[in-house]
């Protein structure tokens, strides 16, 4: 799915594609630790999960809404958290909240994957300067009735205002 996904993001850029497996990688990580962990080992799959989520971040909230949660759960654990870091996730994930933030779906798991990122250290720098307090008291502002986006967003702010 990973190779696909690459080939993808090189070639024809295939929303369906993109979409079949963001949706597919989400999925089975979300069942599995070990299908998660398959995931990071593969060669260069991180980078090309925050590629696709960047490609296609402005055409699709379907992409855009697996994306972020594939983001949040592989931020659950720390060395995988910093490998998403440090192929552009938390710049992405910003992006889609930028982009997105009238879709309550995609802005409740952007800001889950906010949460997870704001645990690194490095992440919370780049959240914080790419004006992502601001972004996520926007997104907080236009999903008022959300009660997920305005947990989560909280916790978000929380976690960035501290080192």
């Amino acid at each position: 799915v990973c190779n696909a996904l690459a080939d993808n993001n090189l070639g024809e850029q295939s929303e369906e594609l993109a979409f079949f497996c963001l949706n597919k990688l989400r999925i089975q990580a979300r069942m599995s630790l070990d299908f998660k962990r398959r995931i990071a080992m593969v060669d260069g799959a991180i980078g090309t999960i925050i590629e696709t989520l960047t490609l296609f971040s402005e055409a699709s909230a379907d992409v855009t809404l697996d994306g972020c949660g594939l983001v949040w759960h592989l931020c659950m654990s720390d060395g995988d958290r910093r490998a998403v870091v440090e192929s552009g996730g938390a710049e992405s994930v910003l992006n889609c909240c930028r982009v997105h933030m009238e879709n309550g779906k995609v802005s409740t798991l952007a800001m889950w994957a906010l949460k997870a990122l704001s645990f690194d250290t490095v992440a919370k720098k780049i959240i914080r300067g790419k004006d992502g307090m601001s972004i996520i008291f926007e997104v907080m502002n236009k999903n008022v009735s959300l009660a997920k986006v305005q947990v989560e967003g909280c916790a978000v702010l929380e976690l960035l205002s501290v080192d």
